[in-house]
């Protein structure tokens, strides 16, 4: 038998069945919101045959991603789920995504294995910040946060930028109106700029140097900024006490102004006392206390600007001179103290308690009746020089003392009722009796300066019945509601004594011894003489 014969001419080899879905395309690394290059898919078999005769097959796209899209060509439309159909077995798409992360994306046809990628989507180019954690609503002036912002820094479609340089920018914070939320404030604050790391900017530490309500300004460059939630920056507490060399009603005296600054008090800094209404601050003058002070008034607010700094924990006692009290007895009200920064703003503040005043003593006073003879109807002169200020509508007490025999008589029975007259006070009085006071009461007229001496003249007042020293008497000045402003307790007593008589004689009628006849004594006035029994 001769040698068998092989076939040597070419052989075509077919794909077997369609099998799978493969992705040719490597994968590929993409910014967010841009177009990738094309993308491959194939139709094979399970040998990894491409199915290049397969003109029919549709191969529908999808991605794990939200925001990943799809489109046939590259200056197409882009849709959430794309179908293309494959020409030769290969499909070509493109895909865009602003999500950034890793999106898986699917490429399936009915029953064939899908094929799956991954790619990588980057952030776009930084472009604002966001404020992911808000600072507490509240501090204390010169105290850290007790929850600290956090700043991102995002491209346009919100994403956190983690990659290059724009994940490493510095954030810098700015104190500005909560109101407008563009004006910034005086203040300043501590530990307010930080670099980012992976995009994220967050701050330690962060303080405000005053108080007043504030909102927290992000900004980076020429990124677009972000407004915090309001922090109301809350003063320290401070327990002020004020003490007066003298606590007499309308003196002049040096204050003592201490407390412990819970906040610290810079050099030019200021402590600030407002003095309720009825102290007379405008001779105020800075004494001692702190090396370098000076202090202002105006009206009820003193202003002391400190030589030298005071730091927090750290104990103040200022002493300022001229300060006058108020010109009546009683409680003088409580005052308001703060402490400022250089720039004004408010640090710490606090209530120190209210001074009791004791009323202002009446200089030179004098009641003194026109006649000092028992039982005497006149009037009675009424002289002092006020410690303080007489104000329309005050009120003039006059006690007599009732020691002496039946005591002074006031409204006089038959000489009518005790009036009151002034030729050194203007306006007019009111007269009010009761037992033995004398109630005048100002209407009219001008307010009376202090250091004034004024006399006032009291009519129909019967002196006591008896004679010798008529006990002292009380001086009383009061404001109309009956406080009291200056007083005499202890006036000097009068001496009333009886009349001497005059011109006294005793003459009979007739001289001759043993005679019977009329006689005269009447005073001051010769006997009549009388002829009796025939007598001449």
């Amino acid at each position: 038998m001769g040698a068998a014969a092989f076939d040597t001419s070419a052989q075509t080899i077919n794909p077997a069945g369609a099998a799978k879905v493969v992705f040719t395309s490597t994968a590929q690394t993409l910014t967010a919101g841009a177009a990738s290059a094309a993308y491959a898919v194939q139709v094979q078999d399970t040998f990894g045959n491409l199915r290049n005769g397969d003109n029919t097959t549709n191969i529908n796209l999808s991605s794990n991603s939200a925001q990943g899209t799809f489109s046939a060509t590259a200056g197409g439309t882009y849709t959430a789920t794309l179908q293309i159909t494959t020409s030769g077995g290969v499909g070509t798409f493109y895909y865009k995504d602003t999500l950034k992360g890793t999106p898986t994306l699917t490429a399936a046809s009915g029953v064939l294995t899908s094929g799956t990628q991954g790619q990588t989507v980057n952030p776009a180019a930084a472009l604002t910040l966001v404020f992911t954690q808000q600072p507490s609503p509240s501090v204390t002036v010169g105290t850290a946060l007790a929850a600290q912002p956090v700043v991102e820094i995002r491209d346009q479609f919100n994403n956190l930028c983690t990659f290059g340089s724009d994940a490493t920018l510095t954030v810098a914070l700015a104190a500005v109106n909560s109101t407008d939320g563009t004006t910034v404030l005086s203040g300043s604050l501590a530990n307010g700029s930080v670099a980012a790391s992976g995009g994220v900017a967050t701050f330690s530490n962060l303080s405000y140097n005053q108080a007043e309500t504030l909102k927290l300004k992000a900004s980076s460059g020429a990124l677009t900024t972000a407004l915090s939630n309001a922090v109301t920056v809350n003063p320290g507490a401070v327990t002020p006490v004020i003490t007066h060399t003298s606590l007499v009603a309308g003196a002049i005296s040096n204050i003592t102004i201490a407390f412990t600054a819970a906040t610290a008090i810079p050099q030019n800094g200021d402590i600030q006392v407002t003095f309720p209404a009825g102290f007379d601050i405008s001779g105020a003058a800075y004494s001692s206390g702190n090396t370098g002070s000076t202090a202002t008034a105006s009206s009820q607010i003193l202003t002391i600007n400190l030589g030298t700094a005071v730091s927090a924990g750290g104990g103040v006692s200022v002493v300022v001179s001229g300060i006058k009290n108020p010109g009546v007895s009683g409680n003088g009200g409580t005052y308001a103290v703060e402490t400022q920064n250089a720039g004004d703003g408010l640090l710490d503040q606090g209530t120190a308690a209210a001074n009791t005043f004791t009323t202002g003593v009446l200089v030179s006073p004098n009641v003194q009746p026109a006649s000092l003879s028992p039982n005497a109807t006149g009037t009675v002169d009424v002289t002092f020089t006020t410690a303080n200020p007489l104000p329309i509508g005050a009120k003039i007490e006059v006690v007599f003392p009732t020691s002496l025999g039946s005591g002074f008589v006031l409204d006089a029975a038959g000489a009518g009722t005790t009036a009151a007259s002034s030729a050194t006070m203007d306006g007019s009085f009111t007269v009010a009796v009761s037992g033995s006071t004398v109630t005048l009461t100002r209407s009219a007229g001008t307010q009376q300066a202090a250091g004034q001496t004024e006399t006032i003249t009291l009519t129909n007042i019967k002196n006591p019945d008896a004679a010798g020293s008529t006990g002292t008497y009380a001086i009383t000045t009061k404001t109309n509601a009956g406080t009291d402003i200056d007083v005499a307790a202890s006036v000097a007593a009068d001496t009333l004594t009886v009349g001497t008589l005059t011109a006294t004689n005793v003459e009979p009628t007739s001289l001759v011894a043993g005679a019977q006849g009329l006689r005269s004594d009447r005073p001051g006035v010769a006997g009549r003489r009388e002829q009796h029994e025939g007598g001449k």
